[in-house]
């Protein structure tokens, strides 16, 4: 048992400490986040009071997320107790934390080595207000901009080696589709002569990899579960704008029978917060930096978490590439490198310099 316990303490973003320590019913704990989840942490002073021995101790921060997993320790930092009635009050400032997901953290205070209290923090955006708000907020703005997104279906994709289809390795198939959007659902043309996603039919669940068109970049992913629409007055209705957004189409007269006959519309409803059914959070598209490979028996595909980088391995459909493709054809450039750099959120000059470059191999 440690020779002193926590006393007091309050986690708080340092620009609402700077501008006024809460007070009352206003006084807790929060963190205040850039952007979309994970991301990082405003710098957040962390303010303390010790009671209990006097002496030197060594003293550690611990914050974990919602599930227990630890997120950031501080390095080990000496604080002296005078032994007095009155606690000894000390004050710093956490940098460079990434918070994972929304929901209410902890932060946990050690001396030497013991835990002696913590605190629960309420995740708030950048500029205060519901995280999962802001994020609804920016994927809703970038997909009214956008004209084409990344789907990516775990388990779909093909192995990649000889080995890999020996132990029946599931890879995650990412590709670029065109769609229509009404919030909080994409919905997603698939079918002969028109895009073709492998798996997304029959999956439970896909990550939609969203891009601003202002910035040229991935701003998240977000997970969408799946479901196919019956051929009813909701699916003539979708079908309908789907026509005003298919580019380059040449039987406009034929094409909604065509569609009819041969393919099928596929609702992508986004969840945006933990307290959604499935749980899992938006992230940003650079979130994951690898591929997914797994055994086949491991998971199964509609529950396993895709990298947001995993390639694209099959082309999308010429209307739902007409950027990248326009600009493979102008430059010279490899196109599955380029749009496998588009899907990890790179800029597109980033992309595109370095598929040309993989064109002149």
């Amino acid at each position: 048992m440690a020779p002193a316990d926590l006393h007091d303490a309050l986690v708080l973003d340092r620009d609402l400490w700077e501008s006024g320590p809460p007070e009352g019913d206003e006084r807790r704990s929060v963190m205040r986040v850039e952007g979309v989840l994970p991301g990082p942490a405003r710098p957040t002073a962390v303010v303390r009071a010790y009671r209990g021995e006097a002496g030197a101790y060594r003293e550690q921060i611990v914050l974990t997320d919602p599930q227990g997993r630890e997120l950031h320790r501080s390095p080990l930092r000496r604080v002296t107790l005078t032994g007095q009635p009155e606690a000894d009050q000390f004050s710093s400032v956490l940098e460079d934390v990434v918070v994972q997901r929304d929901g209410e953290h902890t932060v946990r205070f050690e001396l030497d080595g013991e835990p002696v209290g913590e605190v629960s923090v309420t995740l708030e955006a950048a500029e205060g207000g519901s995280v999962p708000t802001a994020i609804r907020e920016t994927v809703a703005s970038a997909l009214k901009k956008g004209d084409v997104l990344w789907v990516t279906v775990p388990g779909a994709g093909r192995p990649r080696t000889k080995r890999e289809a020996r132990k029946r390795v599931r890879r995650d198939h990412s590709q670029a589709v065109w769609f229509v959007w009404e919030a909080p659902t994409v919905y997603v043309l698939d079918g002969p002569t028109e895009q073709q996603v492998p798996g997304l039919r029959e999956a439970r669940e896909v990550w939609l990899t969203v891009r601003s068109k202002d910035v040229r970049s991935a701003v998240a992913q977000v997970p969408a579960d799946v479901a196919v629409l019956p051929k009813d007055q909701e699916w003539e209705r979708i079908a309908e704008r789907m026509l005003g957004e298919r580019l380059n189409l040449l039987d406009d007269a034929e094409a909604l029978a065509r569609w009819r006959e041969r393919c099928e519309i596929v609702a992508l409803t986004c969840r945006f917060a933990s307290g959604e059914e499935g749980g899992e959070q938006p992230q940003p598209a650079a979130a994951a930096a690898q591929t997914t490979a797994q055994p086949a028996a491991s998971a199964p595909a509609a529950t396993a978490q895709p990298a947001a980088s995993a390639a694209a391995t099959e082309p999308a459909a010429a209307a739902a590439t007409e950027e990248g493709a326009a600009a493979g054809a102008a430059e010279d450039l490899d196109q599955e490198t380029y749009d496998r750099l588009i899907a990890e959120g790179k800029p597109e000059r980033v992309a595109k310099a370095k598929a040309k470059a993989a064109a002149a191999k």
